[in-house]
């Protein structure tokens, strides 16, 4: 293997902290009776007393050519972190697993977090993706080789019941997960209906609970339904777990109303919505302004600061004054509807104008247009975007986002801000809407 080639390495006697052979029967002259600089005054050049000999006699030719070279040997182990990692970039995977499992600490870590990369399981140093395709051996090599202090973990719902003990042993090492994102697909009705599903969603919560602060339940586009579970079921009786966790330190929530429409998640989802240290929480996937309405009716979080709400149906979605009322801390508003499915039916506006409390940042795509500031003074920064940005430049839709931009903007000259930051970001294809327009002419 190229590992055996880079095993020893040779440095040269000079960079060795020893006297060379040649020159031990030479005896150094001690610093009284070396040649001293005699300054006669300053004007005159500096003499030195020449009738002295050298400090040191010179080494003899012969010496220097039969003198065998002076080696100093240095373990491949004891390299610098880069030329380590680099070296490792050249080694087989086969050859990378076997390093894997030597019992060296750092030569299974590094061995392991090369393999990691090349698998792209491993991004930016400490963010782990376990999505689409894992091999078993990467799941089982993160929970026996400790590589971070901190981490971020990317992870398919599916792995939390396929490999749920090798999760939980990787969460119980030093390692500190402080962001979780678990990806879920809603045609996955077996994986989410199974019970294997909570109890290892919850007991790898649990272990958790003090570092993580960031959650996030994130609906998946492309449908992984092909992945069967090949974990048998439990034959004994399990442990009980608690029906619900509690992250104490939670500082960032993104959930879906999907998965709080799933019966064997909803306990433990809901008691996710009481988290008492959320600043920022995100509401995704709502269909419906009363599927919206109730899932914030249940959501109370005390320091919150800014919420999100957002659907990718095309339903115009508000919030209910008495929700501000239970969070008066809230500064920062984003309702988001892009009509991605569903474009050609048009969404039913609210009755009246949905009041706004006062803000200093508020985000929204165009389709909220009827909403009202109550404290247009505080507002800071404003930015809008269209509700489709892949609408073709031709078509008809195309131009009602246009036309709801622009109208969207001049309803903004009915208040006097004060310093306000004002921010649009244009459709795609603009450009070639533009030159479609002038052409048709």
């Amino acid at each position: 293997m190229i590992f055996n080639t880079f095993f020893q390495w040779t440095l040269q006697a000079a960079f060795a902290d020893e006297t060379p052979i040649a020159h031990a029967d030479h005896v150094v002259q001690p610093a009284a009776k070396r040649p001293k600089l005699v300054v006669v005054d300053a004007a005159s050049a500096l003499r030195i007393d020449t009738q002295m000999g050298p400090i040191v006699e010179p080494l003899p030719q012969t010496a220097l050519a039969s003198r065998p070279p002076t080696a100093v040997t240095i373990s491949f182990l004891d390299l610098p972190s880069e030329l380590f990692a680099l070296i490792m970039t050249y080694l087989p995977t086969s050859d990378l697993l076997n390093l894997a499992q030597q019992f060296n600490d750092r030569l299974r870590a590094e061995s392991t977090r090369a393999y990691l990369i090349r698998t792209r399981i491993l991004h930016n140093h400490n963010v782990v993706y376990l999505t689409r395709d894992v091999p078993a051996i990467a799941v089982q090599l993160l929970s026996a080789v400790q590589l971070f202090e901190e981490v971020s973990l990317v992870c398919d719902l599916f792995y939390f019941v396929q490999y749920g003990r090798e999760l939980c042993n990787f969460a119980m090492t030093k390692t500190s997960v402080r962001s979780l994102c678990i990806n879920f697909h809603p045609q996955e009705k077996s994986l989410l209906g199974d019970r294997r599903t909570s109890s290892s969603l919850v007991a790898f919560l649990t272990i958790v609970n003090e570092c993580c602060r960031t959650l996030t339940f994130q609906r998946q586009l492309r449908d992984p339904s092909y992945r069967k579970l090949t974990i048998a079921r439990p034959t004994r009786r399990l442990c009980p777990l608690p029906a619900h966790i509690t992250l104490p330190r939670l500082s960032a929530l993104t959930i879906s109303a999907v998965i709080l429409g799933v019966p064997s998640l909803a306990t433990t989802c809901h008691r996710l919505l009481q988290s008492p240290q959320v600043q920022t929480f995100q509401l995704d996937d709502c269909k419906t302004q009363q599927e919206c309405n109730g899932v914030l009716a249940i959501s109370t979080f005390p320091l919150l600061e800014s919420i999100i709400i957002r659907t990718v149906d095309n339903t115009i979605l508000c919030i209910e004054p008495a929700f501000f009322l239970r969070h008066a801390m809230v500064n920062t508003l984003s309702l988001y509807a892009y009509a991605i499915y569903d474009s050609a039916t048009h969404p039913a506006a609210p009755r009246s104008r949905v009041p706004l409390p006062g803000l200093t940042h508020l985000n929204l795509t165009t389709n909220h247009y009827l909403w009202m500031l109550e404290d247009p003074d505080r507002l800071r920064r404003c930015y809008l975007q269209t509700p489709n940005s892949f609408a073709q430049p031709q078509s008809v839709e195309f131009c009602s986002n246009l036309n709801s931009l622009c109208t969207f903007a001049s309803s903004l000259t009915q208040y006097h801000f004060k310093g306000l930051e004002l921010s649009i970001q244009l459709p795609n294809s603009i450009l070639c809407h533009v030159a479609h327009f002038q052409h048709s002419k």
